[in-house]
This record gives structure tokens, C-alpha cells and sequence, in this order.
């Protein structure tokens, strides 16, 4: 399977790179959505996965990797430590 991941935080977006070729999955990584564009235009991916935040703050950049992913076909995947968060006891 074949992963692009949009992060503009260099060492989080080579942490999740790292976590996911360890599963085997073939990553690359665009710095915002419109490298992501270029990128999915490019090759074929599978799955998309976006920095919220990143996104929050410039909606340009959402927007321009959403059409991406949907040029591409791919799915488009939610990462959120706060599901994780929420999943842990208080205790």
C-alpha cells in the first residue's frame, strides 16, 4: 500500500514515515497540499493523510490536497492523538 502523508513538521512527519514503512507500507511526504497535489498527480497512493492542523490554519492547503487525494482515488485517512488520549485510563 502505498501512503502519502501532508506534514509540515519535518520530525513528526519523519516519525509517522518511520511508523508506517515498519508495517511495510511504501510512504512518501509532502511539506503542504500543494506538493501533495503534484505528488498524488504523479504516482498513485492509497491512502492520504492529512495534518489537521495544518489544514486549520491554512485552508488552502486542505483544500488543495483533498482534490489530490480525490484526483488520485485514494482514501483519506484520520490520525488524531486525541482518540488515542481519549482511549486511555485516568487511573
Amino acid at each position: 500500500m502505498r501512503v502519502l502523508v501532508v506534514e509540515d513538521d519535518a520530525p513528526l512527519a519523519s516519525f509517522v514515515r518511520k511508523g508506517l514503512e515498519a508495517e511495510h507500507y511504501a510512504v512518501d511526504v509532502a511539506p503542504d497540499g500543494e506538493q501533495a497535489r503534484h505528488m498524488a498527480l504523479e504516482s498513485d497512493y492509497d491512502l492520504l493523510v492529512l495534518d489537521l492542523n495544518q489544514a486549520a490554519t491554512n485552508l488552502a492547503n486542505a483544500e488543495t490536497a483533498r482534490n489530490a487525494a480525490l484526483q488520485a482515488t485514494a482514501s483519506i485517512g484520520n490520525l488524531s492523538l486525541f482518540d488515542y488520549l481519549g482511549t486511555r485510563s485516568s487511573g
